[in-house]
């Protein structure tokens, strides 16, 4: 008589689950790393759109509109104080020097709520610091990309910033 096998081998089946969990890995990893550049891309997006706001500030200001530099809170009044004068102190290591970004003490803490409700700029979900008499815009926590950590459009190879036109006569 023949015997009518039908049916998974257990062989079979371990190497369909082996594959499977290799698939799942892939796509688990290439999902995580999407999730990342998401974020990264989304912070430099906000730090544009500030730079693009302080850049009208800086032109209010320099109209004669000195209520402008009391926008935001004052470092000394904002929780974050310590964390701010961190991030300033990254920026000002690693790309700038004070002549560009200015001195800490004319920096304003710009909250996410305060941009999206004061300021009606929709979608900001970042803190900064802020300059505007050197139209300096600073993310507080940084974004982090392939290890390093930025906190300024000037830290990020090929970004612009403070692009500054003079006359020429």
């Amino acid at each position: 008589m023949l015997k009518n096998n039908k049916g998974i081998t257990l062989v079979s089946l371990v190497i369909t689950i082996i594959v499977l969990m290799i698939l799942a890995s892939i796509a688990t990893s290439n999902g995580l790393s999407a999730v990342k550049n998401a974020k990264y891309y989304n912070a430099i997006s906000e730090l544009k759109v500030m730079q693009a706001e302080v850049n009208e500030m800086y032109e209010d200001y320099k109209n004669g509109n000195e209520d402008v530099l009391n926008n935001g809170k004052s470092l000394t009044e904002s929780a974050k104080n310590e964390q701010a004068v961190q991030a300033y102190n990254l920026v000002n290591e690693n790309k700038l020097n004070e002549t560009d970004i200015g001195i800490i003490s004319d920096y304003r803490y710009y909250g996410a709520d305060y941009i999206n409700n004061d300021l009606d700029i929709d979608g900001i979900s970042q803190d900064f610091i802020i300059n505007i008499k050197t139209r300096s815009v600073i993310l507080l926590n940084g974004i982090e990309i392939n290890g390093e950590t930025y906190h300024a459009l000037c830290e990020i190879e090929g970004e612009q910033y403070n692009v500054k036109y003079e006359n020429e006569l």
